[in-house]
């Protein structure tokens, strides 16, 4: 299916029908009480274009709001380290170390460990 303007139109329509929880039953009589005269699979069409829109914006909103969330973290800490807040910085580390997922070990961690303390002995 080519995506015409009212195409676009449609699947913005159908879009905000999801958000607001409309299952495709619901959706699929609100195209007829509209009178879009289209099938059934068209409107299936029109949900997974919708789908495709929500794993678009949660991958872009992902990043965007994991780097607030450490920004935020990053000032907390600072303002907590600055009042000599010592239990609070710990506290922000932690829900830092926490979001970033850094107790669990990656590969290449070790490795990463040696070359540190291999920098070290030859000081």
């Amino acid at each position: 299916m080519r995506a015409t303007g009212r195409t676009l139109e449609r699947v913005n329509e159908v879009y905000n029908w999801l958000v607001a929880g409309f299952r495709r039953e619901q959706i699929v009589r609100l195209t007829r009480e509209k009178g879009w005269d289209v099938s059934p699979r068209t409107v299936d069409t029109y949900i997974a274009r919708a789908k495709d829109r929500f794993e678009e914006e949660a991958k872009v909103r992902r990043g965007a709001e994991l780097g607030k969330a450490i920004a935020r973290l990053d000032s907390l800490y600072a303002k907590a380290d600055s009042r000599k807040d010592h239990r609070g910085a710990l506290l922000v580390e932690r829900e830092r170390i926490e979001l970033l997922d850094l107790k669990t070990p990656r590969e290449g961690d070790q490795s990463d460990v040696d070359a540190f303390l291999d920098q070290l002995l030859r000081r």
